[in-house]
Parts: structure tokens; C-alpha cells; sequence
């Protein structure tokens, strides 16, 4: 299953070769195309934080345990509404 970030939309290519089934130019990030120059900033969790491919990609700052965030971002913004679910479109 693809991965899904808010305010990104990408247009995958299922029959491209493995490595070519989604390009920078598949890629909008608000709206915009993505830049590989650019720096992009995102929050993930910390098992996916953790894996050594991320090791040279990004500076990870930690702001404690991934379920105690959630819990105060949940109780600090109820109700909250699930994002649209037309993020990726397969071409």
C-alpha cells in the first residue's frame, strides 16, 4: 500500500519498471511540484524514524513517544475530520 502524507499527491505508474514508478515530477506538495534541490519537512514515527535509511536523509528531532503526542494533539484539536482520500492516483 502506497504511503500517504497530507498535502502530498503523487501519480504512481504500475507498470514502470521498479525504481521509475513514481518520479519527482509525479510528486505536488501543496499544490506545487516537488523540488529535489528543496527541503521538505514532515513528521513520521519514530520506528520509521529509526530505520538507517533515513540515516543521512534528514536532522530527526525527537518531541517524545508518538502515542502521548497523539493523545494531546486529539484532545487539543476535537473533533478533527479525516483528510480527502484522493492523495495518490494511479496512471
Amino acid at each position: 500500500m502506497p504511503a500517504q502524507v497530507a498535502g502530498m499527491t503523487y501519480t504512481m505508474h504500475p507498470g514502470a519498471a521498479t525504481g521509475a514508478r513514481v518520479t519527482a515530477a509525479d510528486v505536488v506538495i501543496g499544490g506545487a511540484p516537488l523540488v529535489p534541490a528543496q527541503t521538505y519537512r514532515t513528521t513520521i514515527n519514530s520506528i520509521i524514524a529509526e530505520n538507517p535509511g533515513f540515516a543521512n536523509a534528514m536532522a530527526i528531532v525527537g518531541d517524545g513517544i508518538d502515542l502521548d503526542l497523539l493523545v494531546d494533539y486529539l484532545g487539543a484539536h476535537a473533533p478533527l475530520s479525516p483528510p480527502a482520500l484522493v492523495r495518490i492516483t494511479a496512471n
